[in-house]
C-alpha cells in the first residue's frame, strides 16, 4: 500500500498507535485497546493465534483502562492508567519445578494478556518493546528491562536473559539523581532518554546504532557480541551498560526512536538527528552511508519536529503544525522527503515493513506528564497546538485536575497517583455503564421476541383480544374400571352406601368446540 489509508472500522477517536514487524495496536479515547496483523504467538492478545485483516478489541483488557501500548517484533505490551503492565505474545518464564534464582529461563508465549506482577508496587509510565524484549520507565525515574540480554541491550551489565523486571543500575544510571524518562528497543541495542535531555545507549555496536565512534569505545569484545568490526574489540563495559552519547550532550533532546538498524532524536529546538545504518536512505544525510554519530537531518531544517519515528526501511517525523515528513523506503537511492496530505495529525508510529499516523485533536503531551516533567527539569516539545483550550487551562493549574484540596506540601506523586487512580476509575465505571447498556439491550430485545410470540399466537385464534375462558359443563357418566384406576388420587371418592362401595369419580375439563347445530354432552 503505497497511499495512507483510513480505517474505517475503528468509529472513536484513537489516542495513540504503535507497530510491530508484524502487527499494530491502538488506544482509543475510552481506553481500550484495538489490534490487527499476524497472530502468530498471539501477537494479537485475542487468545488464539488467527489473522486478522481489520482492528479488533482486545477483549481481555475491557474495563481496563488503558494509557500506552507499545507493539515488539514478537509480543505486546500495556500499560494502564493506574500504572500497571500487561503482555502478551514472546515471553520468557521458568521451567516447571526449577528454582527462580538457578533455573534456566525457557521460551514460549500467551495468547492472551496477562498482569507482569513482579511490577505492581511500581507505578509505569511508558513501555517499550524489542525483538525479544522490555523495557518499562516509572513516575520515579526507575528504568525496568527483561527479556533476552545475549547482546547486552538490558543495560545491566551482563548478558544474562531475565524472566522477571529488574531495575537498572549501572552505567549513567548509578547516579542518585538520574531520571529515566523514555527508553526504546533497536534489534539489539537500548536508546534512553533522560530527564536532563541527554541519550544513552547499550547493546551491540554494529552499524553504528549506539551513536558512539569504534575508537572512542572503552571497548567490546566483538565476538561475544556477535561483531565482526576489528575496531570494536575492547572491553565490554560500554556496550553492556547505558553510557552517554557524546555528540547530543549539548543538543538537549526531547524525542527519540528507534529502527532495525538506526536511530532518530528530535532536539528541544525541533532539529532532528539520525544515526546507524543508512541502507534506503533512511537516515536522511543524502545518501545511504552509514553514520557512526548523530549527524543532523539538512532536509527539513526551518521545520520544528516535536516527534520522530524509525521503522525497518525508512523514518518520519511530525513537526508542531502537525506536517508528517518521511524519508527512506524500498529504493535503492536516497530520496528527498515526502509530505503526507493530511490535516490535525497527533501522533506518528512505524514498524517493519509499515506506518501508521493518528489524526485528531487528542492531547499528545498528558497532564500528568506536563506536571511530572515540571518537577523533574524535562523540557517537553513545544507541542500544544492539538490541545483543546479546557485542557490547557488544567495542564496550566494542575493542582485542579484531581478535585481534592492540596497544599504545597502535597508531593507531586501523590498528586500524579491520585490523576492515575481517577482515570481509572472513570474508565472503569464507563465500562460498567457500557455493560448495563449492553444488558439493557439484550433484555429489549427479549421483551420484542416475546410481543411477537404473542401477537403471531393470537393471529392463529383467529383474533386480536385475549383468548376467551372456557365454558365448563356439569354432568354425569359412567366410567370402566381402568379408567378409574388411571385418575389422579384427588380426583377419585369412594363411600360405603348399604353395605356396597361405591366409588366416584371427580373432573373439570372444558368442551369441546361444537359445530353448528350440534348440542354438548
Amino acid at each position: 500500500m503505497d497511499t495512507p489509508t483510513a480505517l474505517p472500522t475503528l468509529a472513536e477517536q484513537v489516542c495513540m498507535s504503535s507497530c510491530g514487524h508484524y502487527h499494530s495496536a491502538a488506544v482509543t479515547a475510552s481506553a481500550q485497546v484495538y489490534t490487527w496483523g499476524r497472530g502468530a504467538l498471539g501477537l494479537l492478545g485475542h487468545g488464539d493465534e488467527e489473522d486478522m485483516l481489520k482492528p479488533r478489541l482486545v477483549r481481555a483488557l475491557v474495563g481496563t483502562a488503558i494509557h500506552r501500548v507499545a507493539c515488539g517484533e514478537y509480543h505486546t505490551a500495556a500499560v494502564t492508567e493506574l500504572g500497571h503492565v500487561y503482555c502478551w505474545g514472546w515471553r520468557m518464564e521458568h521451567a516447571d519445578g526449577a528454582s527462580e534464582k538457578n533455573a534456566t529461563p525457557v521460551e514460549s508465549y500467551a495468547t492472551s494478556p496477562y498482569l507482569v506482577h513482579a511490577l505492581s508496587d511500581e507505578t509505569v509510565r511508558t513501555i517499550a518493546c524489542g525483538p525479544y524484549c522490555t523495557a518499562a520507565a516509572t513516575i520515579s525515574g526507575a528504568l525496568y528491562t527483561w527479556g533476552r540480554g545475549d547482546h547486552g541491550q538490558l543495560g545491566h551489565g551482563h548478558k544474562r536473559g531475565l524472566v522477571d523486571p529488574e531495575r537498572v543500575q549501572c552505567g549513567v544510571l548509578m547516579a542518585s539523581d538520574a531520571f529515566s524518562w523514555d527508553a526504546c528497543f533497536g534489534r539489539y541495542w537500548l536508546l534512553l532518554l533522560t530527564a536532563s535531555g541527554d541519550v544513552c545507549s547499550c547493546g551491540a555496536t554494529e552499524g553504528g546504532v549506539l551513536g558512539r565512534r569504534s575508537d572512542v569505545l572503552p571497548g567490546a569484545d566483538a565476538r561475544s557480541l556477535g561483531i565482526e568490526s576489528w575496531s570494536a574489540k575492547r572491553s565490554a563495559v560500554a556496550t553492556l551498560s547505558l553510557h552517554s552519547i557524546p555528540a547530543l550532550q549539548e543538543m538537549r533532546v526531547c524525542a527519540i526512536a528507534c529502527g532495525d538498524a538506526h536511530n532518530a532524536a528530535a532536539t528541544c529546538e525541533g532539529e532532528v538527528y539520525a544515526w546507524g545504518r543508512g541502507a534506503y536512505g533512511k537516515l536522511g544525510h543524502g545518501g545511504v552511508s552509514d553514520a557512526e554519530t548523530p549527524q543532523v537531518v539538512h532536509m527539513i531544517r526551518g521545520k520544528r519536529v516535536v516527534e520522530v519515528a524509525c521503522g525497518s526501511f525508512c523514518t518520519l517525523v511530525r513537526t508542531i503544525d502537525g506536517e508528517v515528513f518521511s524519508w527512506g523506503g524500498y529504493g535503492l537511492q536516497a530520496a528527498p522527503p515526502s509530505v503526507l496530505r493530511a490535516s490535525g495529525v497527533c501522533g506518528v508510529a512505524a514498524g517493519g515493513g509499515h506506518c501508521a499516523v493518528t489524526l485528531g485533536a487528542y492531547p499528545t503531551i498528558s497532564a500528568t506528564d506536563v506536571v511530572l516533567a515540571r518537577r523533574v527539569g524535562f523540557q517537553l516539545p513545544a507541542d500544544r497546538a492539538s490541545m483543546p483550550p479546557s485542557l490547557l487551562q488544567r495542564i496550566n493549574h494542575p493542582l485542579t485536575v484531581s478535585g481534592r484540596r492540596v497544599t504545597v506540601e502535597t508531593p507531586p506523586e501523590v498528586l500524579l497517583r491520585e490523576v492515575h487512580e481517577l482515570q481509572g476509575l472513570l474508565t472503569h465505571e464507563k465500562a460498567k455503564r457500557d455493560a448495563c447498556n449492553l444488558e439493557l439491550m439484550h433484555l429489549q430485545q427479549q421483551l420484542q421476541g416475546v410481543l411477537i410470540d404473542e401477537e403471531m399466537l393470537r393471529e392463529r385464534r383467529g383474533g386480536l383480544g385475549p383468548p376467551l375462558e372456557p365454558r365448563r359443563v356439569k354432568g354425569c357418566s359412567l366410567i370402566n374400571t381402568s379408567t378409574y384406576a388411571s385418575m389422579l388420587p384427588e380426583e377419585q371418592v369412594e363411600v360405603n352406601l348399604l353395605g356396597f362401595r361405591v366409588a366416584f369419580a371427580t373432573c373439570a375439563s372444558a368442551p369441546r368446540h361444537c359445530e353448528k347445530g350440534e348440542s354438548e354432552v
